[in-house]
């Protein structure tokens, strides 16, 4: 990496113009060019000054002045404004496959100006025509020259009334119809409307709708999706049988026209189904070269996964934008002083750092981890298209949300993902793991480079320690075992199942009737722990509690003199911490 500094005649980083931030800035222990080279990359600072200089430099893309824009106003301007991009052709259709990090930062740019119109590009763009070009096959890539050239606006129907994240219960329909060799999709009632699609309310000509698929004698394939003009390109009137709009004013983004459809025996060609998970034929077979019908689901909604991923950089990119509003404010405010002349700026406060800094230092962490997800799931996409299987290929289809086989998880398991749940960890398996006991064959999303595979013990074997460590002749404290924190299901004694209603804190006994404050027995039966925890030869403690009088608790909770508690220990261990 050459320096900025070497390069005086640069213009990537022009120095700012001379104001209240200029002490600050000249203060900075580091090059603050070098480290924004660094983070970014030559290629992707220049793209973006670009692309602002465009912006900047276009009158249609002045902020308004004065009263605020009423919503017909701000989503005809919003369009607009989405057609001027692709008129400046910032990335091409052969650079928008191949190069993803410029298309990250093409949206990032759009997003700081405004999110109403970098959702309508991303929506248009890289949700509806990835959805074409990774679930459909050859005779539906004649569609994305005409998405560039703005021919068609398109859209992502999958959201009902009714159902949301439960996909597998949408209840719009498509039936085959050998004779004429047509699907009819059809809402069969208010319920199956989709709802609040991006680009749907006025903009939007065609749709990819999700749909229950059914071939001729009633038999359900699943979810689908089916590519559907909804209105007329050139007068841009719905089409016969096709009930759409805008529903109206939202909280936020209201440039974007969120709509509603709800289709009436509407009919497409059998070519408009996307095919690339499964087909049918023209006598009204289906067929499939994905036999497991799980992985078939997850297919079919793998373009579900770019709208995720793209949630966490909108996210991320706020977060910078605010962060950078509240330092630059707090390094030019000033409040007090050694004299009444000399004020100090409220950034130099140490409250003002400790509230501040550490968003600072999140907003470098998530940006990394934001822009390597969504790298990593284009290659994913781009793997599963050319038919990789390849061993990272199948650990990142598994990582992948929308890519994970669909399966149950399995009884016991850790709930959540504890982190407490390291004080079981047998040993570590480095991705991809494959087999059904490991965790990461059940967790949905990326938990750690190296995976640690956990073993849920739901009855102690003959041996084992107790909380204290004393070993005992039957068994051990129920929670001294791998469960983190006494899942239901997870039985800690035998023929005795752990009920979220039961307590563990101190002064709490497991049991109702049972109470664990000092000097109340409740008559210990034989093998059981006195009221002064000695220890006996048949069972431990039901919960590992410490005695009236002050043992250490295996759980975290401390005696009832304040000893400290071996919770607090294994913090202090960093099994908590990440």
């Amino acid at each position: 990496m050459v320096p900025l500094g070497e390069r005086s005649n640069d213009p990537v980083l022009p120095d700012p113009p001379q104001g209240p931030l200029h002490v600050a800035r000249a203060r900075a222990s580091f090059p603050w060019k070098e480290l924004a080279l660094f983070w970014e990359g030559e290629d992707t600072l220049r793209f973006k000054k670009t692309i602002f200089s465009a912006l900047e430099n276009d009158p249609l893309f002045a902020h308004p002045r004065g009263s605020r824009l009423s919503v017909e106003k701000y989503q005809e301007l919003s369009f607009l404004r989405c057609k001027r991009v692709f008129e400046y052709d910032f990335l091409p259709l052969g650079d928008m496959l191949g190069s993803l990090p410029k298309v990250l930062a093409l949206v990032e740019c759009l997003g700081m100006y405004d999110w109403s119109l970098a959702t309508k590009f991303f929506l248009h763009v890289l949700t509806f025509g990835s959805a074409i070009y990774s679930s459909g096959s050859e005779r539906h890539f004649k569609y994305l020259p005409k998405i560039f050239s703005l021919e068609i606006f398109g859209c992502f129907a999958l959201t009902e009334v009714s159902h949301g994240s439960n996909t597998k219960s949408m209840r719009t329909t498509a039936h085959y119809d050998p004779t004429t060799q047509e699907f009819i999709i059809h809402s069969p009632d208010f319920e199956a409307a989709k709802f609040w699609v991006g680009n749907m309310g006025k903009t939007a000509t065609h749709a990819v709708v999700f749909a229950q698929l059914y071939t001729p004698g009633g038999r359900c394939h699943g979810l689908h999706p089916f590519l559907v003009q909804i209105r007329d390109p050139k007068t841009l009137l719905p089409m016969p049988g096709v009930m759409v709009g805008d529903i109206g004013k939202k909280l936020g983004q209201n440039g974007l026209d969120n709509g509603f459809a709800m289709f009436h025996k509407v009919r497409i060609p059998r070519q408009d189904l996307l095919n690339r998970s499964g087909d049918v034929t023209p006598e009204g077979a289906y067929v499939t070269h994905v036999k497991d019908v799980g992985q078939r689901f997850s297919e079919s909604l793998g373009s579900l996964s770019a709208n995720r991923v793209a949630i966490v950089g909108i996210s991320v990119v706020n977060l910078k934008l605010a962060v950078s509003i509240a330092l630059r404010f707090s390094a030019t405010r000033r409040q007090f002083g050694p004299t009444d002349k000399e004020e100090v700026p409220v950034l130099e406060y140490p409250l003002q750092q400790w509230r501040l800094l550490p968003y600072l230092a999140a907003a470098y962490a998530l940006d990394h981890f934001s822009k390597s997800l969504f790298l990593d799931l284009g290659e994913l996409q781009q793997g599963l298209l050319g038919k990789d299987r390849s061993v990272r290929q199948s650990w990142d289809a598994r990582s992948m949300p929308c890519h994970r086989p669909a399966r149950p998880w399995p009884r016991g398991r850790p709930s959540g993902g504890s982190r407490s749940a390291a004080r079981r960890v047998e040993d570590t398996a480095t991705w991809p793991v494959g087999s059904r006991d490991t965790w990461a064959g059940f967790c949905p999303y990326p938990y750690h480079v190296t995976h640690t595979r956990l073993r849920v013990s739901t009855r102690p074997t003959r041996g084992q320690h107790t909380a204290r460590g004393q070993r005992t002749a039957n068994q051990g404290s129920a929670h001294s075992q791998g469960s983190a924190h006494s899942q239901p299901g997870v039985s800690t004694q035998p023929g005795v199942s752990v009920r979220p209603e039961v307590s563990t804190r101190p002064g709490v006994s497991a049991r109702p009737e049972v109470s664990a404050r000092p000097g109340v027995s409740a008559r210990p039966t034989r093998g059981q722990h006195t009221a002064r925890g000695q220890h006996t030869a048949n069972q431990g403690s039901a919960h590992s509690q410490g005695s009236a009088y002050g043992q250490r608790s295996a759980h975290g909770q401390g005696s009832a003199h304040g000893q400290r508690s071996a919770h607090d220990s294994l913090w202090a261990k960093g099994y908590f911490r990440g």
